[in-house]
């Protein structure tokens, strides 16, 4: 009685037992006639109950595992501004200044890599360029390197920075120090990050 709790003694009542007296004895079991025997009835009600709640619990459990692992897809436009302090890579060369543009790609995703256009010899280039990104998991990181663009060579690296997926949703703007702008070289890049809600229908489940 203690293990099958009231719950399997009113299942047991709803599959036709009967009780000997008329009256509910303290112990629920004693006094149970059918065939099989009552203990072998009750045995199979309180499994029954028993497979009823774990299919209970696991379709509970499952429910809030998609619901932990349901992602909204998410529009963000990313705004490049400008770059200042970019050393000059093209110092050996009569051409002047850098010629710098800013690539902009999801971290682990070089398909998704996206660039600016080129202005020629600048050090401190304004691109004021924006664009979109499709956004799913607020780990992805966002990569912003700024080149001097070389015609018939390999671009030379000015800088890198990278935000968050936490700092792209929650809206960013301002200054980021560049790394590998240079020896004594402190170089920065202006961003813009603004998240926009696609559709509710537009989510997903990550397995």
């Amino acid at each position: 009685q203690t293990l099958l709790g009231r719950r399997a003694l009113e299942a047991a009542k709803k599959s036709g037992f009967g009780f000997a007296g008329g009256s509910e004895p303290p112990n629920p079991w004693s006094c149970l006639r059918r065939h099989p025997p009552p203990w072998e009835a009750a045995f199979i009600s309180a499994l029954k109950i028993y497979d009823e709640e774990q299919r209970g619990q696991k379709l509970e459990g499952t429910r809030g595992t998609q619901a932990t692992k349901r992602l909204r897809r998410r529009h963000v436009v990313v705004k490049v501004l400008r770059a200042r302090n970019l050393r000059d890579a093209d110092w050996m060369t009569e051409d002047g200044d850098s010629d710098p543009l800013c690539t902009v790609e999801i971290r682990g995703q070089p398909d998704s890599r996206k660039s600016t256009h080129v202005i020629h010899n600048c050090s401190n280039p304004r691109w004021d360029w924006s664009t979109e990104f499709l956004w799913v998991d607020e780990r992805d990181m966002l990569i912003f390197t700024v080149w001097d663009h070389d015609t018939g060579s390999q671009n030379d690296c000015l800088g890198i920075t990278s935000l968050s997926g936490v700092q792209v949703l929650a809206g960013f703007s301002g200054e980021l120090l560049l790394s590998k702008a240079g020896p004594r070289s402190e170089a920065y890049l202006e961003v813009h990050t603004e998240p926009r809600e696609v559709d509710s229908r537009s989510s997903i489940i990550v397995n």
